[in-house]
């Protein structure tokens, strides 16, 4: 449900004209085509104007219940299967999912995932450059700023930029007692198996280990799943140099193992085929 009237009213009564409100955001045609119910700007462009008139999105966009527990039912199976990393399951639910329905930081979340499924899954360099001038950090929090730039290192590192790639991650680091103490949930989960990865991929193992470490911590503490699997491969992984009992590896390996056949996790049980640990 779009609330137009609510956008309407707060203009007039600010004594702003349609080209005053419009001017260095839109045109004044697309502004009027808003007005009049004929068109929806972009979420960009909707952002910027509801600031300028002192109101957020959610002010103008709204669900009725049935519908909104529709989204949030959808919503909830997307977490979860990115967060299992469930990719049949993850492009099966977010091409059915009306992002017209969400909310801002709904739809910056489906776009940061999509992000993640062009450079970590398929990888897709192509989506995922055009899903970057699509994502607008300005309306993003910084928990999903942080997943943004997580991500970035490991778009960098695709495109064979590796200074840039490093670069961001040095300054992801900088901030790590930040994402360290946000609140766990999937999308954090993210942050921190990402870090973790490039850790592995440049042969930092023991930043590896302890990012991992930190991971499964999190996630337990949160009653959560999300990217443990990934955590218990790098820390079985990372650690095969390691002077640890054969059982210790063999358990964490089980775990690993375990949690990615449950998930649908079949990247990574790809990964140990491949690696020998069937």
């Amino acid at each position: 449900m779009v609330k137009t009237e609510i956008f309407i009213a707060t203009r007039k009564r600010l004594k702003l004209s349609q080209v005053a409100l419009s001017a260095g955001i839109c045109t004044q045609a697309t502004l009027s085509k808003f007005e009049k119910h004929q068109q929806i700007p972009t979420i960009d462009i909707m952002g910027a104007l509801c600031a300028r008139l002192g109101l957020t999105l959610d002010d103008i966009f709204s669900l009725s219940p049935p519908m909104q527990s529709q989204v949030n039912q959808g919503w909830a199976e997307l977490l979860a299967a990115f967060g299992h990393q469930n990719q049949p399951a993850f492009q099966r639910l977010s091409q059915s999912l009306m992002t017209e329905t969400l909310t801002v930081p709904m739809a910056i979340d489906v776009m940061l995932m999509r992000y993640f499924s062009a450079v970590c899954w398929q990888p897709d360099l192509r989506l995922a450059t055009q899903l970057i001038g699509e994502i607008d950090l300005k309306l993003a929090s910084a928990q999903q700023q942080y997943l943004f730039y997580a991500i970035t290192v490991h778009y960098y590192v695709r495109r064979h930029q590796d200074d840039l790639a490093a670069a961001t991650y040095h300054d992801l680091m900088q901030r790590q007692a930040r994402w360290v103490k946000a609140p766990y949930g999937v999308l954090m989960g993210a942050v921190v198996y990402l870090m973790a990865q490039y850790q592995f991929d440049v042969g930092e193992m023991t930043a590896a280990t302890e990012t991992a470490a930190i991971g499964i911590t999190a996630a337990q503490k949160h009653d959560s799943t999300a990217f443990v699997e990934n955590f218990f491969w790098l820390l079985y992984a990372a650690g095969k140099g390691w002077q640890q009992p054969q059982f210790v590896r063999q358990e964490v390996l089980l775990n690993a193992r375990l949690l990615a056949k449950l998930h649908g996790n079949n990247q990574l049980l790809q990964i140990m085929q491949q690696r020998g640990e069937k």
